[in-house]
């Protein structure tokens, strides 16, 4: 069974903003994790648009290589994980903990496919634990 990362889940209940931004204000910058991954709200549904049709909650560079361009950083070696906007609030810190760890444990080499499966299970542990 996977383990759930008690410090990363701390540190997504502190960078992700106490009120949702306004649409005009998106992308929305959060933050940046101890682990250099600068986080974004988005609008989901102009990513749909723009860059991927099946994008559904949340994504992360590691994942696709369109993320940068959508927060406007498309020349950036950096990293990112974002959020869809469209999402209840009271959500994104389930989303965004998914995304954090499946970019960690690929960053170690780990192919997508075992990446998602394990933060898939990381996130749902969550969720039962907090009644989501």
């Amino acid at each position: 069974m996977t383990q759930i990362d008690w410090d990363l889940w701390a540190e997504v209940k502190t960078i992700l903003p106490a009120t949702q931004p306004t649409n005009n204000q998106l992308p929305y910058y959060c933050g940046m994790t101890k682990e250099n991954v600068s986080v974004y709200i988005v609008d989901g549904n102009q990513i749909k648009i723009d860059y991927d049709p099946d994008f559904v909650e949340a994504n992360n560079s590691e994942e696709s290589n369109w993320v940068a361009k959508v927060v406007g950083h498309e020349d950036s070696e950096e990293k990112f994980a974002i959020v869809d906007f469209n999402l209840k609030p009271d959500q994104w810190k389930f989303d965004l903990y998914h995304e954090l760890y499946e970019m960690r444990l690929m960053l170690t080499g780990m192919s997508y496919d075992k990446a998602h499966d394990k933060a898939n299970e990381a996130e749902m542990q969550l969720r039962s634990i907090y009644g989501f």
